[in-house]
């Protein structure tokens, strides 16, 4: 049914019938932001937890650290001399 539809029975409704319509809709949409936050992290705790992540892996970037390893073989060729 499309909205036109349904505001096309709306209307053929007593008014008494169609304010409870329009209140009924008004809580579900107040339902729906409200589950929405819950499940949508706030941005400052995304940031929190970004900074988290990447002082915990610093170690790991900085010289001698375990992902930097590989960089003293840049200067080698990586292809199959034929």
């Amino acid at each position: 049914m499309s909205q036109m539809e349904i505001i096309e029975e709306i209307r053929k409704l007593p008014i008494q019938d169609r304010v409870r319509v329009a209140e009924a809709t008004i809580k579900l949409i107040g339902e729906d932001l409200v589950r929405r936050r819950r499940t949508i992290p706030d941005k400052e705790k995304i940031e929190q937890q970004m900074e988290r992540a990447a002082e915990l892996l610093k170690d790991d970037h900085a010289p001698g650290g375990e992902l930097t390893e590989f960089t003293a073989l840049d200067a080698e060729d990586f292809y199959d001399e034929k």
